[in-house]
């Protein structure tokens, strides 16, 4: 397995310009993983996911990559998505009758938030 320091020096060789510059800035802080599932629509307009099973490995005090360690505990949270090609009116509507909150929620912040 290769150290973060050896990662990132591939990536610089692979990319330019400002991404490039960045990474010569950055290292890394976090690894998410979580499981996934995909539903589509018949009409293939509507597509809905579902996250779970959210998991986060600080990388701040490791010079390898860390999925041994999960420093973050485990984020008891199911993430939903929904998204459609065209405005379909009727969604809203349809989304209304689930008995979820609606707000946003980036799998990023919630766990950089907990390290």
């Amino acid at each position: 397995m290769k150290n973060w320091s050896e990662t990132t020096h591939f990536l610089r060789q692979q990319t330019n310009g400002t991404f490039q510059a960045m990474l010569s800035m950055s290292r890394p802080s976090l690894i998410n993983c979580y499981w996934r599932e995909y539903y589509v629509s018949a009409d293939d307009e509507t597509r809905l996911t579902l996250d779970y099973e959210l998991k986060a490995y600080n990388q701040l005090l490791y010079q390898y990559p860390n999925l041994h360690y999960q420093n973050i505990p485990q984020l008891d949270a199911v993430v939903i998505e929904v998204k459609t090609r065209s405005n379909d009116p009727d969604l809203p509507g349809i989304m209304a009758g689930f008995p979820l909150r609606v707000q946003r929620y980036s799998k990023y912040i919630q766990a950089i938030e907990m390290v």
